[in-house]
């Protein structure tokens, strides 16, 4: 039998995830972008909130972080760059995969 992690409703509660969840389900319902894991389908019941997402190995970096309590400053550069990186390609500074800059006027 394969077993899917969910969400306890009374966790979500209980850690105050209530919004975070929300906005969640809210953008990445309404995003499509190669750096943006896809939200396929939600779902609940009395007891469980059932997101179904492409599968990451290794999990989200909030789960990540909460469980190493905290990154180490290497840890936490590469982890910064990677986001500015992202935020770059969003913005349209980056054209990737050639990473090639666009030129934009102000």
């Amino acid at each position: 039998m394969v077993k899917f992690p969910c969400m306890k409703i009374p966790d979500v509660i209980r850690l105050k995830q209530e919004q975070h969840v929300h906005n969640e389900k809210e953008v990445l319902s309404e995003v499509n972008h190669s750096f943006l894991i896809r939200l396929f389908w939600t779902h609940h019941d009395e007891r469980f909130l059932y997101m179904l997402m492409d599968y990451v190995p290794g999990g989200e970096l909030f789960s990540y972080l909460r469980s190493r309590g905290r990154f180490s400053n290497a840890t936490g550069l590469f982890y910064t760059s990677e986001i500015v990186c992202a935020r770059e390609v969003w913005s349209g500074g980056v054209n990737p995969p050639t990473g090639e800059q666009h030129h934009r006027s102000h």
